[in-house]
């Protein structure tokens, strides 16, 4: 399950199977559970159908952090995606900033038209 148009491609060169949805609800969740998937990718702006208490219950409940990625605003870091894999649960977007205290931080350069970026990612 991801949340973006550009996914596709990626998705078709790595022949993997998604499920697309722009309003992430439980329902369409558990639908797409039922065909197999195991993995929520989400940007920032997905962020929003976490405001569902019963769907946020539910990943917190049932999915795990896998991967992080923000970007450093000075003191602040701001999420730019999550990965979730379905099983083991216990994460909660409460700890997401503090998700990356201890880990071993990456990062790749992204040259934009507004110039370089550092996207920094976590494991």
């Amino acid at each position: 399950m991801f949340s973006g148009g550009q996914s596709f491609g990626f998705l078709w060169t790595a022949d993997r199977k998604a499920y697309y949805s722009t309003d992430l609800n439980l329902d369409i969740l558990k639908e797409a559970e039922d065909s197999g998937v195991r993995w929520i990718f989400m940007y920032h702006w997905g962020f929003v159908d976490l405001q569902d208490p019963v769907l946020l219950q539910y990943l917190e409940e049932n999915y795990a952090f896998r991967q992080m990625a923000y970007l450093s605003k000075g003191k602040d870091n701001v999420v730019y995606y999550i990965i979730l894999e379905k099983g083991e649960g216990g994460f909660s977007m409460e700890d997401l900033q503090s998700w990356t205290d201890g880990k071993d931080l990456r990062y790749k350069d992204y040259d934009l038209n507004a110039g370089k970026i550092k996207l920094y990612y976590v494991n």
